[in-house]
């Protein structure tokens, strides 16, 4: 059924654009645009798991029920609100305060809301749209190819680019995430600053050629 639907839009907006530009390059980049996006949204199909995989999860999880079970009858106090917790909770379930240290790596790594130190502006997004989004395993950006629709998806990229790298990639911290999204900026700005010096140089140069004709 998913794939009858891909082909369905694929087919009739491929149709559309061809009808409007009567071009077929950029037929060919509305279908990488919309494959992108199809990739991008289709959840992933887990591979089951294989018979020696399974007999480990079953050892694990007879291991942790003996654990658990040990530790239901040794009960201490939580330091901060005084309440009864089990010993060796990491964690106080009527506090919600740390016993031990805080598991930074991993609730970073998987944790789906956006934090605040990461909202704003991503000029690596706008400036460098498809190539920022490859790297940064973002592939709706490839939506930037496609023609009419290439200024409008640079801004949606400038907007969202924090979000959808922060999601789609695994960081091991804020820190991590900001470092990599600042050598982004800079070769973006680098780049377009370079294309606008070259430009500008040819504009002076045709400038002076038609001043001694």
């Amino acid at each position: 059924m998913e794939g009858c639907l891909f082909w369905f839009i694929l087919i009739t907006f491929c149709c559309y654009v061809y009808c409007t530009t009567q071009n077929m390059w950029f037929v060919f980049l509305a279908i990488i645009g919309i494959s992108a996006s199809w990739i991008q949204f289709t959840p992933k199909k887990k591979e089951p798991l294989t018979k020696e995989e399974l007999e480990e999860c079953l050892k694990n999880i007879k291991n942790d029920d003996k654990g658990v079970s040990n530790m239901v009858n040794e009960m201490t106090k939580c330091p901060y609100c005084a309440e009864e917790i089990i010993a060796g909770a990491q964690k106080c379930k009527h506090c919600d305060e740390w016993l031990k240290n805080k598991p930074q790596t991993q609730a970073i790594r998987y944790r789906d809301d956006l934090p605040a130190e990461i909202s704003g502006w991503n000029w690596g997004a706008f400036f460098l749209t498809w190539i920022w989004g490859i790297g940064n395993k973002s592939y709706i950006s490839l939506w930037a190819l496609i023609p009419f629709l290439n200024f409008i998806w640079m801004l949606v990229c400038g907007v969202k680019g924090n979000e959808w790298a922060w999601k789609n990639k695994q960081w091991s911290s804020i820190d991590e995430f900001h470092r990599v999204q600042r050598l982004w900026a800079k070769s973006a700005i680098i780049i377009f600053g370079s294309l606008i010096g070259i430009l500008l140089i040819l504009f002076i140069i045709s400038i002076i050629e038609d001043s001694y004709l």
